[in-house]
């Protein structure tokens, strides 16, 4: 769920004075103002367990020693903006995610944006492997980032319109799952009367975000395209490719949703839930959304797993997990209450009410069963738990890995905007472009890596290889696990 990429993030901030800029003052003018010590202000983006948040922010007010909390959502695509600004303005909210920001936290560390989280030995010992890593939301050895999601789910299982199955002669309780009869099922929906599909087009992060995954599906062995084994550039190897033909491919059978260019994840969900197409590849989100936003079209949703080019082929979704996590920031003055109120959200009573928001898996693994929710949701995670696997990080073996990815360059176009190149028309051989960016990444990461040599950090594209990692299993240098 990102919304600013990280070319945005880089032109926002990368010279130092483009966000101060955009709020209408010069570097360094930027007005001094602090968050009050009466409240905790709390930004996310996690529109489906909104209510939720605001029963648990009630509680934790009443309490003894709470704090009322001012809360807001926001739209993934516009927060990264938001947080820069406020960053600027020396605003930052006391507890917020990364969403849209698009830099590795260590940069941001550097930077100045978080303080430690006070989190007892107790909480601490009761998280699921994999939740504090080092370099990632630890910091020599302080934690200073907590998830409020388990990262086990991926944005691309295809959730349908089951009405508009059975219209089309399709069996709702037989979802396609292969290529080919995906695109059949599509065709079918397009003779009944709808678009087959509807993709946010406009949303570039999120449509990389489903190629990666479809390419991991189908056997690519890399996680953001870098390939796990040899820690090179991958991004466009034939996975890659096979995906973005399957999408030309149903695009050329007219079954495309025709706006999709113009929409982004929600209002592509949108248009879905009211009709206008069979299919849309979202992440278990989806349904905690259509029941918060349209509720009489909940009874008709129903979900199968990303799909993958032959029905036999085992899907394997490889994570580094990064994405939920909430942060304290240097500024605040009641860091003390909000880590309270973080090991509280962490806490697996806590999460369990979380999943009624039905917005994303609880951070501890089978807890799904223990909640009420829509059976899609269960269904959702319940997938999404089968397929999703921890990938190696090279940032917890060597920290100047994060190091060197803050100081990449952006390369331009991404992923997601040759993708949409490619349907457009306007990028007329995918191969020969990834290609090119591939080796444009290639290049710009031994560049940072030259760069930083000079400065005492020790990076090589090894640090990003890991050949005892097996596809299909949690990586993990833990004895016994």
């Amino acid at each position: 769920m990102v919304g600013l990429d990280r070319r945005a993030f880089l032109g926002l901030a990368g010279v130092g004075a483009g966000a101060s800029l955009i709020a209408g003052c010069s570097p360094g003018a930027a007005p001094q103002q602090e968050r009050s010590a009466d409240k905790i202000v709390w930004w996310d983006q996690f529109l489906p367990t909104q209510d939720v948040e605001k029963e648990l922010f009630a509680e934790f007010a009443a309490a003894e020693g709470g704090l009322p909390v001012d809360y807001a959502v926001y739209d993934p695509g516009k927060m990264g903006q938001a947080l820069q600004l406020a960053k600027q303005s020396n605003q930052l909210p006391d507890v917020f995610t990364l969403a849209g920001v698009g830099a590795p936290t260590s940069a941001l560390m550097e930077q100045g944006w978080f303080q430690p989280v006070t989190l007892d030995d107790k909480v601490r010992s009761a998280l699921p492997a994999g939740t504090l890593l080092e370099g990632v939301n630890v910091f020599e050895g302080q934690v200073y980032g907590l998830p409020l999601f388990g990262w086990r789910m991926h944005d691309s299982q295809n959730w349908f319109n089951t009405e508009l199955f059975t219209k089309a002669g399709l069996d709702p309780a037989k979802p396609p799952v292969g290529y080919d009869e995906v695109r059949a099922a599509a065709r079918a929906i397009k003779q009944a009367g709808a678009a087959g599909w509807i993709a946010p087009l406009q949303f570039a992060d999120r449509i990389a975000s489903q190629i990666h995954q479809l390419a991991e599906a189908a056997g690519s062995p890399s996680v953001g395209g870098i390939d796990i084994l040899t820690g090179e550039y991958t991004v466009g190897n034939d996975h890659y490719l096979a995906a973005i033909d399957w999408w030309l491919a149903m695009q050329a059978d007219g079954v495309l949703f025709e706006g999709s260019a113009s929409l982004n994840a929600r209002t592509a969900r949108g248009r879905w839930a009211a009709g206008s197409a069979g299919m849309f590849f979202d992440g278990p989100y989806c349904i905690g959304v259509v029941a918060q936003d349209f509720g009489e079209f909940a009874s008709k949703v129903g979900v199968a797993q990303i799909p993958v080019p032959e029905a036999s082929t085992q899907a394997v979704i490889n994570h580094v997990p990064r994405g939920s996590t909430l942060w304290v920031s240097k500024t605040s003055k009641v860091a003390e209450q909000a880590s309270k109120l973080l090991s509280i959200m962490v806490g697996k009573e806590a999460q369990i009410r979380m999943l009624s928001g039905m917005n994303a898996p609880a951070i501890y693994a089978g807890t799904v069963a223990e909640a009420e929710v829509h059976p899609t949701f269960k269904q959702s995670v319940e997938l999404c738990e089968k397929i999703d696997f921890l990938a190696p990080d090279p940032v917890v073996r060597n920290p100047g890995v994060a190091k060197v990815t803050g100081a990449m360059k952006s390369i331009e176009p991404g992923l997601g905007e040759i993708v949409g190149g490619v349907m457009s028309g306007d990028v007329p051989d995918a191969r020969a472009a990834l290609a090119k960016y591939r080796d444009a990444l290639t290049a710009e990461r031994e560049r940072a890596i030259k760069q930083l040599a000079g400065k005492g950090v020790t990076a090589s594209p090894d640090d990003w290889k890991f050949p005892d990692w097996q596809r299909g299993q949690d990586y993990t240098t833990e004895p016994g696990k």
